[in-house]
């Protein structure tokens, strides 16, 4: 099963998504410097992730977490609607 991640559309900052894998759910925030994500932290909120999949949530938070920024300002500020990404593969 699959990692599930989202925005609420009335949420409030700092930049965060909330995220879904097997009935455990966790809180991913991401922290911005200078226009950049310098610091993520993830938080659990129901349930655990097990190891594996919260290897698999870091990097692919890692990986967009410009995007994850990009789409937060392009629909909280510029309140432009964003897509859906899905990703069906393995993100290194």
């Amino acid at each position: 099963m699959g990692i599930n991640l989202w925005f609420w559309s009335d949420e409030h900052d700092p930049i965060h998504l909330h995220a879904r894998c097997n009935g455990a759910t966790m809180i991913v925030k991401l922290y911005v410097k200078n226009g950049r994500v310098w610091r993520v932290t993830y938080k659990a909120k129901s349930g655990k992730f097990s190891a594996d999949k919260e290897k698999a949530l870091r990097t692919l938070v890692s990986a967009m977490k410009e995007n994850i920024r990009t789409a937060w300002i392009d629909y909280f500020i510029n309140h432009q609607h964003i897509a859906p990404i899905i990703i069906n593969k393995k993100i290194k």
